[in-house]
């Protein structure tokens, strides 16, 4: 399985909350929880919910819902309390929920932006956590439209549960149609404590139920939703993919495609839904456990028993979206769901709308009359997944080569027929608005047909395309003066036909709006794009050389260190698009030697002289062996080596004693110190001192000591060590004797005469 982020359109769960009988929410209302609901007997069939005066389901006219707040936008600190929302279920169900869940689901609203109409559709559950509930469904007449498809190739079943749009990104989003054992979710919540998911199944031949038995039409259709969903996300780093993940982590989406009755007979969540999603779960670290997947009920995307690949993708893309974080595109104070406008091949609606019965639907910023969310969903998906890298560059100079074959055919491979992308040539993707790819081919004599086909290249279909990316095609000679412009008002395709002469001619491919028939702006026009038709080919003679013609310095050549070099081109480039570089040494002392023609722009050499002149020129080549103008010639001298370290100055020991001289006054021992402070070390520091007594034993690690010593001569040496490991050693004689009796005190005082 893959992670992938997809927005659904406004097809999403109609949670139970929002179709829970009045008793039901009366409970919740006196402060009582229901807990786990279990009767969805209280569920209310399509047909009995509220509607809005365009009589589409899920639109209620509640008052205060959207009329009392024209205009509002909540989300990113509001709503503050229960009291800033307008009456209807969304508050009325938050203001019934214990205090910890609606201090849960409050803080969740804040965390995603959404316009007022959007608590027509926003649902709490009883732990506090947001979904979308989206009943709005397509009209009978749109789902009988969507059958009239033409596959250009039978899929191979080995192959359509391995599809990946981008394998190896670290997003993922997994589209799931063989069923799921569902338990431990907040959908549980709602039903049974296990929910058995059944298979996507339209052409109802499951036996038993739960066990899938694809069909060849089922296996076409599962294709072709992963391909329309893939092209929804195309621009962004993420894979669309069939195949289920290995692992599934915070950044694994998933949407199951099921029907709305599990495979015991219980309804699943919302059942009357096109599909569930809770809001801005995306990379939650309890997303994959608790609020996953996003469910897609095939079964009421139809009306004929085929389960409609195009309902069923733009429910897939809309109901990602909202995971990822995107409310809905309305209309102030009307519906939440903005069904598009324009006409023919080019009419369109936003995937957060109900794209259902467009054929060309993208993501908005509310460019729309009357749109009440100008929300950057470009920015939010990004946001969260990131864009891809652009695979063409963006000039005639980083031109890729069209791949012709040797009969002149421009072919190009479906990626339902090579999932692995083997084939690579001929196609790309469009992944901002101001992104636009060149191509470049050699044409000999004769005509050129060439046509740029959106994601609906693989899938032919006379209505109901849902493609994101609107192509203008132009052709530039060698010159780059333009000789054609294909941008039809009524088509989302480019053709040129013309006849050329022989030689190199360039096509660009840039992603654009409509304002002739549905005034929508190039904004979200980005997608998948593949190139095909015939050329004449012949051989065209290459004498033109890279750019620059004269070579020039990115920068110069330059000491890295004594004996190093390096030195870096200008980027050449050239209509072959294979460049090659030859760095020459003009000057120097050994290992002055020239680079051989390599791809890369940076020259670097060691092994040279220390203190050395070296200069250098470089030449830049094609395939073709046509070379520049050398540069100019630009040199540097190495550095020179460091002088010698100085030899170091052994320290100086010096040893005192205090007092000195030592006498005992009291008692039978002197108080003396010894003392090393005089010592020094000229180039350095002394870092320590070592004292040893005559017999050779350690005294003192200390500077200096203080002990006390009997009547007698002592002998010390004291040893010094410098930060540099020389030492110096001096010997320290010590005396102690006692004080003279001065027959005044000082000594032991006399005994007086006998008799006296």
């Amino acid at each position: 399985m893959m992670r992938l982020k997809i927005s659904v359109p406004a097809f999403c769960v109609s949670l139970l909350f929002s179709l829970a009988s009045e008793s039901v929410l009366a409970q919740w209302q006196d402060g009582e929880s229901p807990g786990r609901f279990s009767e969805f007997s209280q569920l209310q069939p399509v047909q009995d919910l509220p509607t809005s005066t365009d009589g589409q389901p899920g639109q209620s006219d509640e008052p205060g819902q959207s009329g009392d707040s024209h205009g509002r936008f909540y989300g990113i600190g509001q709503p503050k309390t229960t009291q800033d929302l307008p009456p209807g279920h969304l508050r009325n169900t938050l203001e019934g929920l214990p205090p910890k869940a609606r201090g849960k689901a409050l803080g969740w609203l804040r965390e995603f932006s959404f316009p007022v109409e959007d608590v027509k559709s926003l649902r709490v559950n009883s732990d506090g956590a947001i979904y979308y509930a989206d009943t709005f469904l397509p009209a009978p007449e749109e789902a009988a439209s969507t059958e009239s498809l033409v596959i250009e190739a039978a899929m191979d079943a080995s192959q359509i549960f391995r599809l990946h749009s981008r394998p190896g990104s670290s997003n993922v989003v997994y589209l799931d149609f063989d069923g799921q054992t569902m338990e431990g979710t907040a959908w549980n919540l709602y039903s049974e404590p296990v929910l058995v998911a059944l298979p996507f199944d339209p052409s109802q031949n499951d036996n038993p139920p739960t066990q899938a038995n694809f069909t060849q039409d089922e296996l076409n259709r599962i294709a072709e939703i992963w391909h329309r969903m893939s092209e929804d996300y195309a621009a962004f780093d993420i894979d669309v993919t069939t195949e289920e993940p290995a692992v599934f982590t915070s950044t694994t989406g998933h949407v199951l495609f099921t029907h709305d009755v599990d495979a015991n007979g219980v309804d699943m969540p919302s059942k009357n839904a096109g599909g569930v999603a809770y809001v801005n779960a995306f990379g939650r670290s309890d997303y994959v456990r608790t609020y996953s997947p996003a469910l897609v009920y095939y079964t009421n995307l139809y009306t004929n028993s085929h389960g409609s690949a195009t309902l069923n993708a733009e429910a897939g893309s809309h109901e990602f979206g909202h995971n990822i974080g995107l409310s809905h595109d309305g209309i102030i104070d009307g519906s939440n769901y903005y069904s598009g406008h324009g006409s023919g091949l080019v009419d369109w609606a936003p995937i957060m709308g109900t794209s259902y019965s467009r054929n060309v639907t993208q993501w908005s910023t509310g460019e729309y009359a009357n749109a009440n969310n100008t929300q950057d969903d470009l920015d939010i998906i990004a946001g969260d997944l990131g864009y891809v890298d652009d695979d063409h560059g963006d000039s005639a100079a980083q031109a890729t080569p069209l791949v012709v074959e040797a009969n002149g055919d421009i072919l190009v491979s479906s990626p339902e027929l090579d999932p692995d992308n083997v084939l690579t040539e001929n196609k790309g993707v469009i992944s901002d608005r101001s992104d636009v790819d060149w191509f470049y081919l050699d044409v000999a004599d004769g005509s050129l047909s060439i046509t740029a086909t959106p994601g609906w290249h693989s899938f032919t279909r006379s209505d109901l395309r849902g493609s994101n990316l609107d192509i203008e095609m132009a052709l530039f000679d060698s010159n780059l003066t333009l000789l054609e412009l294909a941008d039809p008002d009524d088509d989302t395709s480019a053709t040129i036909t013309t006849s050329l002469t022989a030689g190199r001619y360039y096509i660009q491919v840039d992603g654009i709006g409509n304002t002739a028939n549905s005034n929508y702006s190039d904004y979200a026009s980005m997608g998948m794009y593949f190139l095909e038709g015939s050329v004449q080919v012949g051989a065209v003679e290459d004498t033109t050389a890279p750019s620059p013609a004269t070579m020039a310095w990115q920068t110069t050549p330059h000491a890295t260190g004594e004996n190093s070099f390096s030195m870096t081109a200008v980027q050449a480039t050239d209509d072959s698009g294979s460049v090659e570089y030859y760095f020459s040494c003009v000057a120097g002392g050994n290992g002055c030697t020239d680079s051989g023609w390599q791809a890369s722009q940076t020259w670097s050499l060691v092994g040279l002289d220390a203190d050395t002149y070296y200069s250098y020129k470089v030449t830049a080549r094609d395939s073709s062996g046509n070379e520049t103008v050398a540069s100019s010639t630009m040199g540097d001298t190495t550095d020179a080596p460091p002088p010698p370290p100085a030899e170091n100055v052994a320290p100086v020991a010096v040893a005192s004693t205090s007092p000195d001289p030592a006498l005992i006054t009291r008692g039978k021992t002197a108080e003396v110190t010894m003392d090393g402070s005089g010592s020094s070390d000229q180039d350095g520091t002394i870092v320590s001192w070592l004292w040893k007594d005559a017999d050779g034993a350690t005294v003192s690690n200390s500077m200096a000591f203080t002990s006390k010593l009997k009547e007698g001569t002592y002998e010390f040496t004291l040893t010094v060590t410098d930060d540099d490991g020389a030492t110096d050693s001096t010997s320290l004689s010590v005396s102690v004797s006692k004080a003279p009796d001065d027959g005044g005190g000082g000594g032991r005082k006399p005994k007086p005469p006998k008799g006296g």
